[in-house]
């Protein structure tokens, strides 16, 4: 169903659990599904950040999320000039940070137009706030899907919340019903406790890779790991390359990485998402992201977005390493990206 056992014997000291990045040249234990034959290449795509362990409206965008001459650009969806001439009232309403992750991701495809959740945040207030404060940016009747990586709680913690608002968002607007998509609940006690019949959508739990919304997002099976089960969303933009979503990368952002390049391609525009590289001793941490920023040099995708899990050393490495290729994630941020502009001039020839 999806579902492959993390490897035993000589690779088990690269599983996720071991604290170390596995080698980019090791074998894959995801399941067989190809999705080049499903997914389509988007025009545009759309992230803000609902949730995310950082919050920062100040900070001007790194080199590379610029637009122009790049393929991604970067704007906080809050207008700081506003925020200082209100002053604390304004302040008192900014989008709140905190351990977890939660991201809309809206595509654009040949006129179609389609959103998916990515990920809840730890909390239902939470993630009903930031909505909120956020404004008319956040459009939660384009979701087509919610999708769960995994139910850890800073990431399922606003399920409830996340469905109930798609589902009203959605009625008013007089679309079908949202469907949620989670991972298998096998040894999770937030999930054999939640009722999918309370979801407000049309739920679908478990089961191997697949792509949702048309087409135009790519879904991986879940990936068995000590201590967690944990699924991607990935997709690709024309001209561009793939952009791979992962929550907090416990199988390896390298491991991850790969599994998409070889199923989706592997001109890598983005990695966005929590890398899971912080915790545990100080030199194990220092290795292992070392060995972490090693490797998605080798992947050499165009941009690198890391928030969540990341942690502080692998921020700056990922800054060190990749200079104005990286950016940290932060709540409020938008992220677009578009194919390149000399793709535009081919495509018009």
């Amino acid at each position: 169903q999806g579902v492959v056992s993390a490897p035993t014997g000589s690779l088990a000291r690269f599983a996720p659990g071991a604290r170390t990045t596995p080698l980019p040249e090791m074998p894959y234990w995801y399941d067989s599904f190809d999705a080049r034959s499903g997914l389509r290449e988007l025009d545009r795509l759309s992230v803000f950040v609902l949730v995310d362990n950082e919050a920062d409206i100040r900070s001007s965008p790194s080199p590379s999320c610029q637009g122009g001459a790049h393929e991604v650009s970067y704007t906080s969806v809050v207008d700081p000039a506003r925020v200082a001439r209100r002053g604390a009232s304004a302040e008192a309403r900014l989008p709140e940070a905190a351990h977890g992750l939660s991201l809309l991701c809206v595509a654009e495809c040949d006129g179609d137009r389609s959103g998916v959740l990515f990920d809840t945040g730890p909390a239902p207030e939470l993630l009903e706030r930031n909505v909120r404060r956020l404004g008319a940016e956040v459009d939660l009747a384009l979701v087509e899907a919610v999708v769960l990586s995994h139910w850890d709680g800073h990431h399922s913690g606003g399920l409830r919340a996340a469905t109930s608002l798609v589902a009203c968002a959605r009625a008013r607007a007089g679309r079908p019903e949202v469907v949620v998509d989670l991972p298998s609940a096998i040894r999770s006690p937030l999930a054999a406790a939640m009722d999918p019949g309370q979801l407000g959508g049309s739920v679908n739990m478990g089961g191997p890779a697949h792509v949702i919304c048309s087409g135009l997002f790519y879904v991986s099976g879940v990936v068995q790991a000590p201590g967690a089960e944990e699924r991607y969303l990935a997709c690709r933009i024309k001209g561009a390359g793939t952009v791979v979503l992962s929550a907090c990368s416990h199988a390896g952002i390298v491991n991850i990485c790969q599994d998409a390049a070889s199923r989706l391609g592997h001109d890598m525009c983005a990695v966005i998402g929590g890398l899971h590289l912080s915790g545990g001793g100080v030199a194990e941490e220092v290795e292992l992201v070392r060995r972490t920023v090693e490797g998605l040099k080798r992947m050499q995708p165009d941009v690198v977005l890391a928030g969540h899990c990341t942690g502080w050393r692998a921020k700056a490495a990922l800054s060190q390493s990749f200079g104005g290729a990286f950016q940290p994630l932060a709540v409020g941020g938008q992220y677009v990206f578009s194919p390149p502009p000399l793709w535009s001039l081919v495509c018009r020839l």
